[in-house]
């Protein structure tokens, strides 16, 4: 029964962390293309741009897309 339970936890916490990056996929996907939309830019250019702008500022990519979000919508 601790066995079965320990994974339990084990894969409820694998689907929390696949449901986590997901969610960043989405927001640095939605980021892109309103730079592709907004700038003109390439896809790759777009994907470039955010995570330059990560770097730079000290922040993850999903930080720095949402804020990419916040600036066009």
């Amino acid at each position: 029964m601790v066995c079965a339970r320990e994974r339990l936890r084990s894969l409820e916490k694998k689907v929390g962390n696949t449901e986590s990056k997901l969610d960043e996929i989405r927001i640095v996907n939605k980021a892109k293309w309103l730079l592709i939309d907004q700038e003109g830019l390439s896809e790759a250019d777009a994907h470039k741009y955010i995570e330059k702008s990560a770097m730079d500022a000290g922040i993850t990519k999903r930080l720095a897309a949402q804020m990419i979000i916040d600036k066009y919508l």
